[in-house]
């Protein structure tokens, strides 16, 4: 059962563990000794549980990102596949998501952000091998 150290930039969550049998004790020297804290460490694993334990970055900014799994590309060529990406904002709560496109040297080469953040448009954000923006389709 690997652990690993989570949140190191957010006070609530700097001295948790992640464990693959999710269990947590409530005590008072857990930082989830209040309800509002406890709530935010069961979304945290919430995430951790869909995206998994390995595929988590603690941001600097109080923000933790959740990377899914790569779907392979249907065609063969120059993209290795897709993921979703899921950022949680530990402080308000929210989230917004999109869809990466990755070549074979795992470089992000599309970016599709959520409707909901798009007005309800699919909207691509294209990028070079070198990672400048070529514009969107």
């Amino acid at each position: 059962m690997g652990y690993t150290s989570i949140g190191a930039s957010n006070p609530g969550l700097s001295s948790c563990k992640i464990n693959s049998s999710n269990t947590t004790k409530i005590s008072r020297s857990n930082p989830a000794h209040n309800a509002a804290q406890y709530e935010k460490l069961k979304t945290f694993y919430r995430y951790c549980d869909k995206y998994g334990k390995d595929c988590v970055k603690d941001m600097s900014n109080g923000k933790y990102r959740f990377y899914g799994k790569i779907t392979p590309a249907r065609n063969p060529g120059e993209m290795m596949g897709r993921r979703y990406v899921r950022e949680w904002d530990y402080i308000n709560q929210k989230t917004r998501g999109w869809n990466e496109t990755l070549d074979h040297s795992g470089k992000i080469r599309q970016v599709r952000p959520d409707v909901s953040i798009t007005g309800g448009n699919k909207v691509h954000y294209r990028f070079d091998k070198s990672g400048t923006y070529q514009g969107e389709w």
